[in-house]
Protein backbone atom coordinates (compact mmCIF):
# COMPACT_ATOMS: atom_id res chain seq x y z
CA UNK A 1 0.00 0.00 0.00
CA UNK A 2 2.96 2.65 0.85
CA UNK A 3 4.14 1.61 -2.80
CA UNK A 4 0.43 3.02 -3.96
CA UNK A 5 0.62 6.25 -2.37
CA UNK A 6 3.66 6.64 -3.68
CA UNK A 7 3.09 6.18 -6.83
CA UNK A 8 4.83 3.25 -7.70
CA UNK A 9 1.96 1.00 -9.26
CA UNK A 10 3.14 -1.89 -10.82
CA UNK A 11 5.34 -2.66 -7.90
CA UNK A 12 2.14 -2.04 -5.47
CA UNK A 13 0.91 -5.12 -7.92
CA UNK A 14 3.86 -6.98 -7.32
CA UNK A 15 3.56 -6.53 -3.67
CA UNK A 16 -0.08 -7.50 -3.63
CA UNK A 17 0.24 -10.09 -5.75
CA UNK A 18 3.11 -12.00 -3.39
CA UNK A 19 1.03 -11.24 -0.49
CA UNK A 20 -2.23 -12.49 -2.00
CA UNK A 21 -0.23 -16.10 -2.39
CA UNK A 22 1.68 -16.21 0.44
CA UNK A 23 -2.03 -15.81 2.47
CA UNK A 24 -3.94 -18.01 0.15
CA UNK A 25 -1.32 -20.64 0.70
CA UNK A 26 -1.46 -20.31 4.29
CA UNK A 27 -5.13 -20.42 4.81
CA UNK A 28 -5.59 -23.34 1.97
CA UNK A 29 -3.28 -25.18 4.66
CA UNK A 30 -5.01 -24.79 7.41
CA UNK A 31 -4.39 -22.63 10.58
CA UNK A 32 -3.01 -23.55 13.75
CA UNK A 33 -1.76 -21.61 16.95
CA UNK A 34 1.57 -21.00 14.77
CA UNK A 35 4.86 -19.42 16.42
CA UNK A 36 6.62 -16.42 16.26
CA UNK A 37 9.04 -17.87 13.43
CA UNK A 38 6.07 -18.65 10.82
CA UNK A 39 3.29 -16.06 12.59
CA UNK A 40 0.82 -16.51 14.69
CA UNK A 41 -2.89 -17.10 13.40
CA UNK A 42 -3.81 -13.85 14.35
CA UNK A 43 -0.85 -12.38 12.22
CA UNK A 44 -2.45 -14.46 9.25
CA UNK A 45 -5.71 -13.04 9.77
CA UNK A 46 -4.36 -9.23 9.85
CA UNK A 47 -2.54 -9.97 6.75
CA UNK A 48 -5.65 -11.27 4.80
CA UNK A 49 -7.74 -8.03 6.00
CA UNK A 50 -4.12 -6.12 4.46
CA UNK A 51 -4.73 -7.71 1.45
CA UNK A 52 -8.22 -7.01 1.09
CA UNK A 53 -7.40 -3.53 1.88
CA UNK A 54 -4.95 -3.42 -0.52
CA UNK A 55 -6.86 -4.73 -3.39
CA UNK A 56 -9.89 -2.33 -2.68
CA UNK A 57 -7.04 0.43 -3.92
CA UNK A 58 -6.87 -1.44 -7.26
CA UNK A 59 -10.85 -1.32 -7.28
CA UNK A 60 -11.32 1.98 -6.69
CA UNK A 61 -8.52 2.99 -9.59
CA UNK A 62 -10.53 1.07 -12.05
CA UNK A 63 -14.24 2.15 -11.38
CA UNK A 64 -12.42 5.91 -11.12
CA UNK A 65 -9.12 5.54 -14.15
CA UNK A 66 -9.70 6.92 -17.25
CA UNK A 67 -6.72 7.57 -19.93
CA UNK A 68 -6.24 11.41 -20.77
CA UNK A 69 -6.51 9.89 -24.64
CA UNK A 70 -5.89 7.29 -25.78
CA UNK A 71 -4.37 8.33 -29.47
CA UNK A 72 -2.20 10.75 -27.66
CA UNK A 73 -1.47 8.68 -24.42
CA UNK A 74 1.19 9.76 -21.26
CA UNK A 75 3.34 7.67 -19.73
CA UNK A 76 0.63 7.59 -16.58
CA UNK A 77 -2.08 6.15 -19.31
CA UNK A 78 0.13 3.47 -20.15
CA UNK A 79 1.10 2.24 -16.74
CA UNK A 80 -1.99 2.64 -15.49
CA UNK A 81 -3.47 0.53 -18.18
CA UNK A 82 -1.04 -2.10 -17.95
CA UNK A 83 -1.13 -2.40 -14.26
CA UNK A 84 -5.49 -2.59 -14.48
CA UNK A 85 -5.11 -5.37 -16.85
CA UNK A 86 -3.08 -7.26 -15.02
CA UNK A 87 -4.81 -6.77 -11.76
CA UNK A 88 -8.18 -8.09 -13.45
CA UNK A 89 -5.91 -10.78 -15.27
CA UNK A 90 -4.61 -11.70 -11.39
CA UNK A 91 -8.30 -12.45 -10.43
CA UNK A 92 -8.92 -14.31 -13.72
CA UNK A 93 -11.51 -11.57 -14.77
CA UNK A 94 -10.85 -11.82 -18.60
CA UNK A 95 -13.69 -9.89 -19.75
CA UNK A 96 -12.16 -7.41 -17.30
CA UNK A 97 -8.67 -7.62 -18.60
CA UNK A 98 -9.12 -7.78 -22.45
CA UNK A 99 -10.96 -4.12 -22.16
CA UNK A 100 -7.82 -2.68 -21.05
CA UNK A 101 -5.30 -4.53 -23.10
CA UNK A 102 -7.82 -3.55 -26.44
CA UNK A 103 -6.93 -0.08 -25.12
CA UNK A 104 -3.61 -0.70 -25.03
CA UNK A 105 -2.68 -1.82 -28.62
CA UNK A 106 -4.34 1.43 -29.69
CA UNK A 107 -1.88 3.23 -27.03
CA UNK A 108 0.88 1.29 -28.66
CA UNK A 109 2.85 3.17 -30.72
CA UNK A 110 3.82 5.45 -28.57
CA UNK A 111 4.80 2.83 -26.17
CA UNK A 112 8.73 0.93 -25.76
CA UNK A 113 8.75 -2.38 -28.22
CA UNK A 114 9.07 -4.56 -25.17
CA UNK A 115 5.75 -3.88 -23.82
CA UNK A 116 3.95 -3.57 -27.28
CA UNK A 117 4.92 -6.88 -28.08
CA UNK A 118 3.82 -8.47 -24.39
CA UNK A 119 0.97 -6.41 -24.90
CA UNK A 120 -0.11 -8.37 -28.24
CA UNK A 121 0.64 -11.57 -26.36
CA UNK A 122 -1.84 -10.88 -23.65
CA UNK A 123 -4.49 -9.69 -25.43
CA UNK A 124 -4.22 -13.16 -28.04
CA UNK A 125 -4.68 -15.20 -24.82
CA UNK A 126 -7.55 -13.14 -23.47
CA UNK A 127 -9.46 -12.86 -26.96
CA UNK A 128 -8.84 -16.40 -27.77
CA UNK A 129 -9.70 -17.44 -23.70
CA UNK A 130 -12.92 -15.71 -24.24
CA UNK A 131 -13.79 -16.99 -27.44
CA UNK A 132 -13.10 -13.73 -29.76
CA UNK A 133 -11.34 -15.37 -32.55
CA UNK A 134 -12.14 -12.28 -35.08
CA UNK A 135 -10.30 -10.10 -32.99
CA UNK A 136 -7.54 -12.40 -32.10
CA UNK A 137 -7.16 -13.04 -35.91
CA UNK A 138 -6.75 -9.32 -36.22
CA UNK A 139 -4.81 -8.70 -34.13
CA UNK A 140 -1.88 -11.14 -34.96
CA UNK A 141 -2.06 -9.96 -38.01
CA UNK A 142 -1.45 -6.28 -37.03
CA UNK A 143 1.64 -7.76 -34.66
CA UNK A 144 3.22 -9.88 -37.67
CA UNK A 145 2.98 -6.13 -39.88
CA UNK A 146 4.90 -4.20 -37.77
CA UNK A 147 7.28 -6.38 -36.08
CA UNK A 148 8.09 -8.14 -39.72
CA UNK A 149 11.90 -7.67 -40.85
CA UNK A 150 12.75 -7.48 -37.07
CA UNK A 151 16.57 -8.57 -36.18
CA UNK A 152 15.21 -8.78 -32.51
CA UNK A 153 15.33 -12.59 -31.68
CA UNK A 154 13.31 -11.93 -28.19
CA UNK A 155 10.21 -9.90 -30.68
CA UNK A 156 10.46 -12.95 -33.39
CA UNK A 157 10.03 -15.09 -30.42
CA UNK A 158 7.05 -12.86 -28.94
CA UNK A 159 5.45 -12.86 -32.46
CA UNK A 160 5.76 -16.51 -33.16
CA UNK A 161 3.91 -16.85 -29.92
CA UNK A 162 0.99 -14.42 -29.77
CA UNK A 163 0.30 -15.12 -33.35
CA UNK A 164 -0.35 -19.51 -32.69
CA UNK A 165 -2.15 -19.17 -30.06
CA UNK A 166 -4.82 -20.98 -32.56
CA UNK A 167 -4.13 -22.80 -35.61
CA UNK A 168 -3.24 -20.54 -38.77
CA UNK A 169 -3.49 -20.43 -42.56
CA UNK A 170 -0.69 -20.91 -44.96
CA UNK A 171 -0.07 -17.67 -45.75
CA UNK A 172 0.24 -16.60 -41.82
CA UNK A 173 2.74 -19.66 -41.80
CA UNK A 174 4.30 -18.10 -44.42
CA UNK A 175 4.51 -14.77 -43.00
CA UNK A 176 6.18 -15.98 -39.63
CA UNK A 177 8.82 -18.19 -41.87
CA UNK A 178 11.63 -15.05 -40.94
CA UNK A 179 10.56 -15.19 -37.77
CA UNK A 180 11.19 -18.75 -37.22
CA UNK A 181 14.41 -18.56 -39.20
CA UNK A 182 15.90 -15.60 -36.96
CA UNK A 183 14.66 -17.54 -33.46
CA UNK A 184 16.34 -20.73 -34.61
CA UNK A 185 19.33 -18.61 -35.55
CA UNK A 186 21.74 -19.27 -32.53
CA UNK A 187 24.64 -17.22 -34.12
CA UNK A 188 22.28 -14.05 -33.63
CA UNK A 189 24.29 -11.22 -31.70
CA UNK A 190 22.13 -8.03 -31.46
CA UNK A 191 23.35 -7.16 -28.42
CA UNK A 192 21.07 -5.70 -25.49
CA UNK A 193 18.29 -6.29 -27.67
CA UNK A 194 18.54 -9.78 -27.50
CA UNK A 195 18.72 -9.78 -23.62
CA UNK A 196 15.29 -11.43 -23.00
CA UNK A 197 15.86 -14.51 -24.92
CA UNK A 198 16.46 -17.38 -23.38
CA UNK A 199 17.17 -20.78 -24.89
CA UNK A 200 14.16 -23.08 -23.33
CA UNK A 201 11.66 -20.01 -24.48
CA UNK A 202 13.30 -20.23 -28.19
CA UNK A 203 12.78 -24.06 -27.93
CA UNK A 204 9.42 -23.79 -27.04
CA UNK A 205 8.23 -20.96 -29.30
CA UNK A 206 9.61 -23.34 -32.58
CA UNK A 207 8.42 -26.66 -31.39
CA UNK A 208 4.67 -24.36 -31.70
CA UNK A 209 5.72 -23.25 -34.89
CA UNK A 210 6.99 -26.59 -36.45
CA UNK A 211 3.55 -28.45 -34.33
CA UNK A 212 1.19 -25.57 -36.65
CA UNK A 213 2.72 -26.02 -39.69
CA UNK A 214 2.46 -30.08 -39.54
CA UNK A 215 6.06 -30.99 -38.54
CA UNK A 216 5.42 -33.17 -35.95
CA UNK A 217 8.84 -34.54 -35.52
CA UNK A 218 10.42 -31.39 -35.44
CA UNK A 219 7.89 -30.04 -33.14
CA UNK A 220 9.25 -33.11 -30.71
CA UNK A 221 12.79 -32.53 -31.19
CA UNK A 222 12.38 -28.76 -30.50
CA UNK A 223 9.85 -29.29 -27.42
CA UNK A 224 12.61 -31.99 -26.01
CA UNK A 225 15.20 -29.25 -26.33
CA UNK A 226 13.50 -27.12 -24.26
CA UNK A 227 12.85 -29.48 -21.71
CA UNK A 228 16.14 -30.04 -21.82
CA UNK A 229 16.95 -27.39 -20.01
CA UNK A 230 17.07 -26.81 -16.33
CA UNK A 231 15.65 -23.81 -16.17
CA UNK A 232 12.15 -24.88 -18.37
CA UNK A 233 10.15 -25.40 -15.13
CA UNK A 234 7.40 -24.77 -14.31
CA UNK A 235 7.38 -22.37 -17.48
CA UNK A 236 8.24 -22.71 -20.63
CA UNK A 237 8.63 -26.36 -19.85
CA UNK A 238 5.03 -26.91 -18.91
CA UNK A 239 3.65 -25.45 -22.44
CA UNK A 240 6.22 -27.45 -24.05
CA UNK A 241 5.12 -30.60 -22.86
CA UNK A 242 1.73 -30.09 -24.19
CA UNK A 243 3.22 -29.45 -27.72
CA UNK A 244 5.26 -32.56 -27.63
CA UNK A 245 1.98 -34.32 -26.08
CA UNK A 246 0.56 -33.27 -29.34
CA UNK A 247 3.03 -33.92 -31.89
CA UNK A 248 3.51 -37.36 -30.55
CA UNK A 249 -0.36 -37.81 -30.74
CA UNK A 250 -0.18 -37.00 -34.24
CA UNK A 251 2.81 -39.39 -34.55
CA UNK A 252 0.74 -42.34 -32.91
CA UNK A 253 2.68 -42.60 -29.72
CA UNK A 254 -0.68 -42.63 -27.91
CA UNK A 255 0.63 -43.71 -24.25
CA UNK A 256 3.59 -41.12 -24.27
CA UNK A 257 1.57 -38.77 -24.98
CA UNK A 258 -0.70 -39.09 -22.62
CA UNK A 259 1.60 -39.42 -20.09
CA UNK A 260 3.09 -36.20 -20.91
CA UNK A 261 -0.30 -34.24 -21.62
CA UNK A 262 -0.69 -35.78 -17.95
CA UNK A 263 2.49 -33.86 -16.04
CA UNK A 264 1.15 -30.91 -18.21
CA UNK A 265 -1.86 -30.99 -16.74
CA UNK A 266 -0.99 -31.18 -13.28
CA UNK A 267 1.43 -28.57 -13.49
CA UNK A 268 -1.22 -25.99 -14.98
CA UNK A 269 -3.61 -26.76 -12.37
CA UNK A 270 -0.86 -26.03 -9.66
CA UNK A 271 0.25 -22.74 -11.32
CA UNK A 272 -3.11 -21.37 -11.37
CA UNK A 273 -3.30 -22.57 -7.62
CA UNK A 274 -0.41 -21.09 -5.95
CA UNK A 275 1.79 -19.73 -9.05
CA UNK A 276 0.07 -17.26 -10.53
CA UNK A 277 1.90 -13.67 -10.85
CA UNK A 278 1.74 -10.72 -12.92
CA UNK A 279 4.84 -11.76 -14.85
CA UNK A 280 3.40 -14.97 -16.07
CA UNK A 281 -0.34 -15.29 -15.86
CA UNK A 282 -0.42 -14.95 -19.61
CA UNK A 283 2.19 -18.40 -20.21
CA UNK A 284 -0.24 -20.57 -17.76
CA UNK A 285 -3.27 -19.21 -19.50
CA UNK A 286 -1.14 -19.85 -22.95
CA UNK A 287 -0.10 -23.02 -21.79
CA UNK A 288 -4.11 -24.08 -20.68
CA UNK A 289 -5.65 -23.12 -23.89
CA UNK A 290 -3.42 -25.50 -25.62
CA UNK A 291 -4.35 -28.16 -22.82
CA UNK A 292 -7.48 -27.40 -23.95
CA UNK A 293 -6.35 -28.62 -27.86
CA UNK A 294 -4.26 -31.00 -26.83
CA UNK A 295 -7.83 -32.61 -25.31
CA UNK A 296 -10.20 -32.24 -28.31
CA UNK A 297 -7.48 -33.50 -31.14
CA UNK A 298 -9.72 -36.57 -32.39
CA UNK A 299 -8.14 -40.11 -32.79
CA UNK A 300 -6.42 -42.18 -29.66
CA UNK A 301 -8.05 -39.89 -26.57
CA UNK A 302 -5.41 -37.45 -25.09
CA UNK A 303 -8.07 -37.43 -22.08
CA UNK A 304 -5.89 -38.03 -18.12
CA UNK A 305 -7.89 -36.70 -15.24
CA UNK A 306 -10.32 -34.14 -15.98
CA UNK A 307 -9.38 -30.64 -15.45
Amino acid sequence: MSCWHLDDKWQALAQWSLGQALVAAKFDQGLDRGDALEGFWFDWVIARLLTRECDQLFVEADRSFVPTSVFQPGTNDLIMTRMLGDWHALHQDWRGAEEHFRTLLKMDRFDWWGNVMTDYLDYGVMAVELGDTTDYERSREQAIERFKGTDNKWIAEQVLNSSLILPANSNLMAALEPMAELAANTSTNSGARDAFAQPAKSSMSLALFEYRRGQYAKAAEWSGRCLAYPDCLPLPGTTARIILAMSLHQLGKFETARSELGLAQASIQNGFKTNLNQYNWRDWLFARILLREALQLPGGSLKTNPE
